[in-house]
């Protein structure tokens, strides 16, 4: 399908020549979904028979269709830490520590450099009443 021409597509799918543009990337995204997400086998023996209906007993069922679309959004959506090897849970466990160790300093830092800002605007250094003014509060 993805290696047909416009006219070719159009030719072989009549019914619809206004999504013919759109058949090659619906499928893939189809394709996608249901291999890598949902794990259904792309061929052999244990691959299911996934038949796409938009009637059922003469009823259309395009609602069930939006209605597992709006079901999806509450699924907890996380990675099974069972996939992954103990080396990649040690490497994101350690980068999430050092990530939010280097959170820590710079945050450290940024507020040591504001409170030397403010001793430096308040002037005597000897004066210990002076930089407390400066932070805001009353002597």
């Amino acid at each position: 399908m993805c290696t047909l021409t416009y006219a070719e597509l159009v030719a072989r799918y009549p019914a619809s020549p206004a999504f013919a543009p759109t058949y090659c990337v619906n499928a893939l995204y189809t394709y996608t979904i249901l291999h890598y997400a949902y794990g259904f086998a792309a061929d052999g023996p244990t691959a299911p028979r996934i038949l796409f209906q938009s009637k059922l007993r003469n009823n259309d069922v395009g609602w069930a269709l939006g209605m597992v679309l709006f079901e999806t959004n509450f699924l907890p959506w996380r990675r099974n830490v069972d996939d992954c090897s103990d080396e990649q849970q040690e490497t994101l466990g350690l980068s999430i520590g050092l990530g939010l160790a280097s959170l820590c300093v710079v945050l450290t830092s940024l507020y040591i450099c504001k409170l030397q800002q403010r001793l430096k605007q308040a002037g005597n250094p000897d004066d210990h009443t002076r930089p407390y003014e400066a932070l805001g509060g009353v002597a």
